[in-house]
């Protein structure tokens, strides 16, 4: 699995094609981001990337982002 550090630029596949994108916040602890129930932690985190086509944040697991 591939270390992820915030600023980093990432790419992940959605249905409309490969999506750039950088993070900006790596999540640690089970909560909540716009209303779905997020569990992570230390060694599982998740992490918030803001996408550079719309902007728009999403949170993913680490292992469906790949390093650009």
């Amino acid at each position: 699995m591939a270390k992820f550090r915030t600023h980093d630029t990432v790419y992940w596949n959605t249905p409309q094609g490969i999506t750039y994108g950088e993070i900006i916040q790596k999540i640690v602890r089970t909560g909540s981001f716009h209303g779905l129930i997020i569990t992570a932690s230390r060694n599982d985190p998740w992490y918030v990337i803001k996408s550079a086509r719309s902007g728009e944040l999403a949170a993913y697991r680490p292992d469906g982002l790949e390093k650009a």
